[in-house]
């Protein structure tokens, strides 16, 4: 269950009127453990859906910038979970 934004700097408690969810699929690894969910929910509130979006990147969930007209540096990212 979704408790908070998926930023971790924000952290808003989960409000479904506002912001944006994301369901990510992933792909199975060798090795991995059958029961881990192949599908993880984020949520983030519109505050932090304004400036940022959540990815895949090297195999990790990335909280990254939105912003397509600056690039976005590597100290802009924020892993949320191994993937």
């Amino acid at each position: 269950m979704l408790l908070t934004c998926a930023n971790p700097e924000c952290r808003v408690g989960f409000d479904h009127e506002q912001g944006r969810f994301f369901r990510l699929h992933r792909t199975k690894r060798d090795g991995q453990n059958p029961a881990d969910p192949a599908v993880q929910d984020f949520w983030l509130c519109g505050r932090c859906a304004e400036s940022y979006t959540i990815e895949y990147l090297n195999g990790s969930i990335a909280l990254t910038s939105r912003a397509p007209h600056i690039p976005r540096p590597q100290t802009a990212r924020h892993f949320i979970a191994a993937a």
